[in-house]
């Protein structure tokens, strides 16, 4: 699991969770879980947060928005499901929602922070111990200028 020392397991609401059928939330939290080598209640809490970070892109697709290395796993978990990805990204963003590294990203801008402050604006509540606030979001990022291209 990439460098995140989490604390004692915590309840989260599954918020997101209603994004997708409870057949695919169960095939992503499985591979989530079997790849990363993870409890379900983590699995379940990335998905959770990855669900909630494509909600932010598809409602503000003016921002750069970055997901914290944690829940980047959620989304690349996600992308492999093409068909399924695809139709959400329709379905919450009326688009696909590309994912790309920035490779150009400056690790000092604060991408993980500018996106929680924005994930709560947006009335989304946030597992802060699935977001690197410290300013490094890991190189990845979704520039929804990209997006709307697709």
């Amino acid at each position: 699991m990439p460098g995140a020392v989490l604390e004692a397991p915590v309840s989260v609401e599954l918020t997101h969770k209603f994004l997708v059928t409870g057949e695919l939330w169960d095939r992503l939290v499985d591979r989530i879980m079997h790849e990363e080598e993870l409890d379900r209640s983590l699995a379940e809490r990335i998905m959770n947060e990855a669900l909630g970070f494509l909600r932010l892109v598809a409602q503000d697709p003016s921002q750069a928005y970055a997901p914290s290395s944690l829940v980047d796993i959620g989304w690349h978990t996600l992308v492999l499901y093409t068909r399924e990805y695809a139709a959400l990204c329709h379905r919450v963003a009326g688009r696909f929602i590309h994912h790309e590294p920035d490779d150009e990203l400056d690790h000092q801008t604060g991408g993980c922070v500018r996106t929680v402050q924005a994930l709560r604006a947006a009335g989304f509540p946030v597992d802060d111990q699935l977001w690197e606030t410290s300013a490094d979001c890991g190189g990845k990022s979704c520039f929804n200028a990209d997006c709307r291209a697709g």
